[in-house]
């Protein structure tokens, strides 16, 4: 009985945090015309994807679903092509929250790098050929720009999910440790 109550809690949680995501991509990609419409279907897909993989248990195909996200998200963009090497961060903040396009750009380059610091964990140093890869990639494709901004702000998204790993690990080291002692 319990765990089907558990079972319906994360059900619940699941669909509404389904919605969130469906009115939040609607606005970005339907309303401010950011993206390609079709961007839309195909990340209602993955995250019943996700949501899938998460109901089977298969955790190990997390990494590919969040990087077939990242993918759809960074190259189904509507932008213009080239390089940018000005660095107009300072500016840009103090506009953050006055403008959507700005604070989407800014909170969105910080927020789609952080589950790559979780995945990474120790190996913090390929986020950033990761990083800098796809950055060339929608330079080469035309799929966007290859921006030193979007790179900062991908590697303090980056450095986030990192940080909150080991702060993570240390918390569930402490707690075993204290574990263990209660044993002995």
């Amino acid at each position: 009985m319990k765990e089907r109550k558990i079972n319906l809690f994360y059900i619940v949680l699941y669909i509404i945090v389904g919605i969130l995501y469906c009115l939040l991509f609607y606005e970005l990609i339907i309303q401010l015309n950011v993206f390609l419409n079709c961007t839309y279907y195909l990340l209602i897909l993955m995250y019943f994807l996700l949501g899938i993989i998460i109901y089977l248990k298969k955790h190990k195909y997390l990494f590919i679903i969040y990087l077939g996200w990242l993918i759809i998200l960074l190259f189904s963009r509507i932008s213009k092509s080239g390089i940018n090497f000005n660095f107009y961060l300072p500016n840009w903040l103090k506009y953050i929250h006055k403008n959507k396009i700005i604070m989407l750009n800014v909170y969105g380059n910080i927020l789609l790098f952080i589950p790559m610091g979780y995945f990474l964990k120790d190996k913090i140093s390929y986020g950033t050929i990761i990083i800098i890869f796809l950055e060339l990639m929608q330079y080469i494709t035309s799929r966007g720009l290859f921006d030193i901004v979007d790179i900062v702000l991908n590697h303090i998204g980056l450095y986030i999910g990192w940080m909150g790993v080991k702060i993570w690990e240390k918390i569930k080291k402490k707690k075993n440790k204290k574990s263990n002692l209660k044993k002995n």
